[in-house]
């Protein structure tokens, strides 16, 4: 699970650095939705398998599979037959062919449940894992739209600015703008006397 985890933030940075090819806010989101849907399924799938299961065949179970062999051999060599026909040899491969079978398919169906309930811890951890990083995602998210809305806002601002400096107005206030006529109407009067 650990080395998935650092798969995932690996990639997630590749996807988050502007140097990268693959750069880009919209594609990690879609590559974060994915990821998680794809996750989710999968733990779908592995319940419903281990439901299907019904849970651990115990060693209680091997062993009473055992001992039920053994006293069918039992049985079948203090039984009377026919030394010629040989006939309880036969049976006793019989019995011991078929219990190795359901003993081996006893401990397969252990061993599957067991790598199903492993696999479903390492799901869960990494969905953590991930809505980890979709809750910091998208808080960097909300980051680059409030730096973009702010950068927008500011270059509407300086146009309006650069405006507003065309036509004089932003450079001197109104009263700063009377008060320098007044200067210049004082000193044209008094250059006229």
């Amino acid at each position: 699970a650990k080395e998935l985890k650092t798969n995932i933030d690996t990639f997630l940075a590749r996807l988050l650095t502007p140097t990268e090819p693959i750069f880009s806010i919209k594609i990690t989101r879609d590559w974060l939705d994915a990821l998680q849907h794809e996750l989710n399924n999968y733990q779908r799938n592995l319940q419903e398998q281990i439901t299907y299961f019904g849970g651990t065949k115990y060693l209680e179970d091997i062993d009473k599979k055992w001992r039920d062999t053994e006293q069918f051999i039992d049985d079948i060599e203090h039984k009377p037959g026919i030394p010629l026909l040989n006939s309880k040899n036969s049976q006793i491969q019989t019995e011991a062919r078929t219990c190795l079978r359901e003993v081996s398919e006893l401990i397969k169906y252990n061993f599957n449940l067991a790598v199903n309930q492993e696999t479903l811890e390492i799901v869960n951890e990494l969905q953590k894992h991930l809505q980890a990083r979709i809750t910091q995602f998208a808080a960097f998210n909300n980051l680059v739209e409030t730096l973009q809305n702010t950068y927008e806002k500011q270059e509407s601002d300086l146009r309006q600015l650069d405006f507003d400096e065309m036509s004089g107005e932003a450079i001197f206030d109104l009263e700063d703008m009377i008060a320098v006529f007044r200067i210049c109407y004082q000193k044209m009067i008094f250059v006229a006397n």
